[in-house]
């Protein structure tokens, strides 16, 4: 599973010099991202039916969060199976952005979009859960915290950090890359687990490169 995962992480050239970071949910798990697809990550909670979701995904513009709330309200108020609502600011790593929730009626029931809009540089970020009424109130807090932890950064850990000097060492020692890397995951997961699994994904796949790197073969 890992190793798909890091995989479709290559594939997407999403690990970059400014990498946008979301710590999802406890215990929630990765669905592996697409090529040349808008939505970068996604997560699925642990639950039977109608499982909570949410996908970070980001759409290259130069509106700014205000003008492009705008555009999806107008496009949502044109649906009259659709509900908006506006629930405002929200803080996140990467700054202030804006959150609504749109409701949509279906045959299983009511399903709640939350979504979360931060402006970069280059366009527009959106963090969107979707979870059905029977979770709804259970998951909400949960999903806006995560939001919150939505930040873009240049940096996954310090080059003199001990993970750093960890890595260094595994890189240097006998062994295969599978091995290495499911070294690596267990190790991050003992010693990292509030970072997230995103986070022990994108380390994994900095790693991976970097065994690429230094593999004689290349």
């Amino acid at each position: 599973m890992v190793a798909a995962l890091l995989t479709a992480i290559v594939k997407t050239a999403f690990l970059s010099a400014s990498t946008p970071q979301i710590t999802p949910p406890p215990s929630w798990r990765i669905l592996p991202p697409k090529k040349d697809h808008p939505v970068k990550i996604g997560f699925l909670a642990n639950e039977r039916n109608y499982p909570p979701s949410m996908n970070l995904a980001f759409e290259e513009c130069p509106l700014t969060v205000d003008e492009y709330v705008t555009r999806v309200k107008e496009r949502t108020m044109r649906n009259p199976e659709k509900t908006y609502r506006d629930l405002g600011s929200i803080q996140t790593r990467a700054g202030i952005g804006r959150l609504v929730q749109i409701d949509s009626k279906s045959p299983h029931g009511v399903f709640h979009v939350v979504q979360c809009f931060v402006r970069s540089e280059k366009g527009i970020h959106l963090i969107t859960s979707a979870l059905h009424e029977k979770h709804f109130m259970s998951y909400l807090s949960t999903i806006k915290k995560s939001m919150e932890t939505f930040e873009i950064t240049n940096v996954l850990f310090d080059d003199n950090s001990p993970l750093a000097e960890k890595i260094q060492t595994m890189i240097a020692a006998k062994g295969t890359a599978p091995k290495k890397i499911k070294q690596l995951n267990k190790f991050l997961k003992k010693n990292y687990p509030e970072k997230g699994i995103y986070w022990h994904l994108l380390v994994l796949t900095k790693f991976q490169k970097q065994l690429r790197e230094n593999s004689p073969l290349q």
